[in-house]
């Protein structure tokens, strides 16, 4: 889906968006939906708006499969490629807001999405916040079943900054 920036009128334009996006990398499972909010002022455009997206991640401590929403909070300043950005011509300064580039005189929603999922997929997902992860020794999920292992060195993982910490003081 792409918006023609000289299309947009002077009061804006609502769009809601309902966007089957592939990403390389990240598992999309279903459409990309929300609204946004596209205001022009000369060639630049400001885009407001809230979306979100069902991801199929993998845990990072258990390594199990789950599916989690990300939430998108869109606040963007389109400048033309090659032209200054001027910060008195918007009312938020370009530090409160990403700045990004467009070119052929059009905005591609599609692109602006694929772009914002990627910064915002977190990279340490984890898939409940009671998540107990793997064994260290033998390697089970300890969410599903329990083991009898100890760990055999009689020092945790972090033993040796525990040491560092006592040397220091």
């Amino acid at each position: 889906m792409k918006v023609k920036v000289m299309d947009i009128p002077d009061e804006g334009v609502a769009v809601d968006i309902d966007i089957m996006l592939r990403v390389d990398g990240i598992e999309t499972k279903g459409p990309v939906r929300g609204h946004l909010e596209l205001q022009r002022s000369g060639t630049e455009v400001i885009v407001n708006g809230k979306a979100k997206v069902d991801l199929g991640l993998q845990c990072g401590m258990c390594l199990s499969e789950f599916t989690s929403e990300l939430p998108l909070d869109l606040n963007l300043l389109y400048c033309p490629e090659g032209a200054p950005v001027l910060e008195d011509s918007v009312e938020l300064s370009t530090g409160e807001m990403d700045v990004c580039l467009y070119s052929d005189e059009e905005i591609d929603i599609a692109q602006m999405l694929r772009e914002q999922v990627i910064l915002n997929v977190s990279i340490s997902a984890v898939c409940s916040d009671s998540c107990r992860g793997l064994c260290p020794v033998c390697g089970v999920n300890l969410n599903m079943e329990s083991c009898n292992c100890k760990n055999t060195s009689g020092e945790g993982r972090f033993f040796k900054l525990k040491d560092l910490l006592m040397k220091a003081n």
